[in-house]
């Protein structure tokens, strides 16, 4: 995943980059890019599996992604133990044909027969249920097995997706942070550039009429001009 918020076009040069951009597609699991705003579109977006336009696109991807899965997970759970009913009662049912005709047959065999016959439907009806319990406790095993590999992969997704959340979340403060610097630096620049400020520390402002005087040969003896300091202004005739 690789994820960078906001920014400047400048800013997000460095993921135009080759060399960058050939070690993503090398990469042998998907790459997911949200680089920048929407409207930027890098080389690394280009060679991505998957781009998403901004760092939150990507988490939302994620977790549409891990819902799909668990739900998934769960379609698995409920088929095998569709199945595992099923197989039962089919089993169940195979018996309970052969032991019908089982017992129909007997009906027709001597009397002199029938021990042994009984004898033989006992050991085959043993038989047969043996190994439908056999059947019945592997798909059991196999079930659990399933529902335990299943709980790891989606703890394990969980995890992942939480280290992602705050990655995210880290950089979304790390970029507040600097953004309230540059303003700082800004505000301060414009602070010390205030000519409020300039006037406060002794400096004057001379103005004729609406203009403001830059050289004193653009007065003449005689006129008028206003000089503005940082208490207030007075006006005085040129000699």
């Amino acid at each position: 995943m690789v994820i960078r918020g906001g920014g400047s076009r400048s800013d997000l040069l460095c993921f135009d980059d080759y060399e960058l951009a050939l070690n993503l597609v090398q990469v042998p699991i998907p790459v997911l890019t949200g680089i920048g705003h929407e409207r930027d579109t890098s080389v690394c977006d280009v060679v991505a599996n998957t781009q998403l336009k901004t760092p939150t696109a990507v988490a939302e991807f994620i977790l549409a992604h891990n819902e799909d899965l668990l739900a998934t997970i769960q379609e698995y759970e409920e088929n095998i133990r569709q199945i595992t009913k099923y197989e039962t009662q089919k089993e169940g049912n195979k018996l309970d044909l052969l032991a019908n005709k089982l017992s129909a047959e007997w009906k027709l065999i001597a009397n002199g027969e029938n021990q042994k016959l009984s004898s033989l439907s006992e050991s085959l009806r043993g038989t047969v249920k043996e190994k439908i319990e056999r059947r019945q406790i592997m798909l059991e095993h196999t079930e659990r097995q399933l529902t335990i590999v299943c709980k790891n992969e989606i703890k394990s997704r969980e995890i992942a997706l939480s280290n992602y959340a705050m990655q995210i979340r880290q950089t979304a403060v790390n970029l507040l942070n600097t953004e309230g610097m540059r303003m700082n630096n800004i505000e301060q620049q414009l602070t010390a550039h205030n000519p409020k400020n300039t006037l406060k520390r002794g400096f004057s402002i001379t103005r004729r009429g609406e203009e403001i005087v830059k050289d004193a040969e653009e007065v003449r003896a005689g006129e008028e001009v206003e000089t503005i300091t940082a208490n207030g202004s007075f006006k005085s005739i040129v000699i």
